[in-house]
């Protein structure tokens, strides 16, 4: 036997959706910055170059990010070795104004000294689905964009070999 529906059922669905509706309004905000992070090691044009990073700026009024602040959303898969693809660990996320390596064949690397970490990035299962939050000034808008090993690669000279790598552009 079924019960009879109750108005107060009725009334909290209700008052779930426009509580949801109000929320996505607070949090709305503004697209700033949207590029493609690259395999490196790969001139083809084959790879599995499905990582992408956008950067959200509040509008007035909004919750979050909070004023002066953008939030960089950073997601792809395919991290770590064939043929699993199925890396497990953690990456930096760093800008840049040096330019990616281009060098077909050869391991592909920045140094610390020529980038500067935003954060660092947890890799499951060959994916990363992260939000990271930075302060928004005109120095950290920087062109290039890249997730990194946290490990130095050896023979490097203290290099952190690169697992994606591109352009971001930037809007004001």
């Amino acid at each position: 036997m079924r019960l009879p529906r109750t108005r107060g059922r009725s009334s909290l669905r209700i008052a779930l959706v426009v509580l949801a509706v109000a929320g996505l309004a607070l949090v709305g905000c503004r697209q700033v910055a949207s590029g493609n992070l690259h395999v490196a090691n790969d001139l083809s044009g084959i790879g599995q170059d499905n990582t992408f990073l956008r950067a959200y700026a509040p509008d007035p009024g909004d919750v979050w990010p909070p004023t002066g602040q953008v939030n960089l959303y950073v997601r792809g898969d395919d991290f770590g070795s064939p043929p699993s693809y199925g890396m497990n660990g953690y990456l930096y996320l760093v800008r840049t104004s040096a330019a990616c390596p281009q060098s077909e064949g050869a391991p592909e690397v920045f140094t610390l000294g020529v980038v500067t970490i935003t954060g660092v990035v947890t890799v499951t299962a060959g994916s990363v689905n992260q939000f990271v939050t930075m302060a928004d000034t005109p120095a950290n808008r920087a062109p290039t964009w890249a997730l990194i090993d946290i490990a130095e690669f050896p023979n490097t000279s203290g290099g952190h070999l690169i697992r994606r790598c591109g352009t971001v552009t930037w809007t004001p």
